[in-house]
């Protein structure tokens, strides 16, 4: 009976510590300079490193420059490419944006989340094609002779802020650039706001993802 008792606490204890590891998991991100890529994690502290509980979430590498010049008027000012590695919901939470040139103030200027994609269209194949007249005169033409299909880079809204296991999204954001602006952004990706992603004078710039507008461009 006292063995029964023994084996049943040691089940108990151990579903306790998987629920444990489960509630204080947290998403942590490791970071890499040289091709401005973070992976994002799921982790659990206090020395709990269950397999279960213990998983890459997603890849975000920034593909634009980290100083990013943009022209005037409505345009893409980041573009950055996710792959994931678990299925995600609510996967980009919030974009902050601040005024650089104001001392940090909130800038809450609408943006817009699109993805990349590869649209098909037609395109005419032409072909020299001889013949001859009532005179006997020879003469050829250049015609259409087939086609073939040929493809372009679109930017589409982007429909969905929830990601799934094996996706690979291109996505841009796009917003309306004014005249002298200086804006950083801080973006959250599941639950993770890249604070050390922003820009600092006296430490690298990581993926800061601003944009600075200059007249003289």
């Amino acid at each position: 009976m006292k063995k029964l008792l023994m084996l049943f606490s040691l089940v108990l204890f151990s579903i306790m510590l998987i629920g444990s590891a489960s509630a204080f998991m947290i998403s942590v991100t490791n970071y890499n300079p040289v091709n401005q890529k973070a992976t994002i994690s799921n982790f659990a502290p206090l020395g709990l490193r269950l397999p279960l509980v213990t998983q890459d979430i997603a890849d975000v590498q920034l593909l634009t420059p980290v100083n990013n010049k943009v022209p005037l008027g409505y345009n893409m000012v980041a573009e950055f490419k996710v792959t994931g590695y678990t299925d995600y919901n609510n996967f980009i939470s919030s974009l902050e944006m601040y005024d650089i040139k104001n001392n940090m103030a909130s800038d809450n200027r609408a943006y817009d989340f699109k993805v990349l994609t590869n649209e098909s269209y037609i395109v005419n194949d032409y072909g020299e094609k001889c013949y001859t007249n009532l005179n006997q005169t020879s003469y050829c033409l250049q015609e259409v002779i087939g086609n073939h299909l040929e493809y372009k880079e679109v930017w589409e809204p982007l429909s969905s802020l929830d990601f799934g296991n094996g996706d690979t999204l291109n996505i841009g954001i796009f917003t309306e650039v004014k005249n002298a602006d200086y804006v950083e952004w801080i973006p959250t990706f599941a639950g993770v706001k890249l604070h050390e992603w922003a820009m600092t004078k006296s430490l690298p710039i990581y993926f800061c993802a601003f944009f600075e507008v200059d007249l003289d461009i």
